[in-house]
């Protein structure tokens, strides 16, 4: 049987986000109807680092981050994809055997919007 997973979106303010009603629809979409993901008000950076510990020691599976942590989140990635080294910056964590990897979807959201915008790629 499949471990229950738990994600979040790290950033303040960030009551308003949608991701977990998003995430919610495509965790049932695909049978993941066990997993949760929540909305975590992190608001002094002085928060991150425990943050990052009680990820990579297993109570986080993955997270998303919003302003204003974005930079400061690449510090505490153990492995940073392209993207998230190119920029140095980091809204998607996922966490692999302990590690946390970090990657930056900000670039690739935005040209795909406006080829879906505009047919202009």
């Amino acid at each position: 049987m499949r471990k229950h997973k738990k994600f979040c979106i790290i950033g303040t303010p960030v009551g308003h986000s949608k991701s977990p009603m998003l995430y919610r629809r495509i965790f049932d979409e695909h049978g993941f109807t066990n997993d949760t993901y929540t909305i975590n008000e992190i608001t002094a950076s002085e928060e991150l680092d425990s943050f990052f510990s009680d990820m990579r020691s297993g109570v986080w599976d993955g997270c998303n981050i919003t302003m204003p942590w974005k930079s400061a989140a690449v510090d505490f990635m153990d492995v940073l994809l392209d993207n998230a080294s190119l920029t140095r910056s980091v809204n998607t964590v996922v966490r692999r055997c302990g590690v946390l990897c970090g990657d930056s979807t900000d670039g690739s959201g935005m040209c795909d919007a406006i080829i879906s915008d505009t047919g202009i790629s």
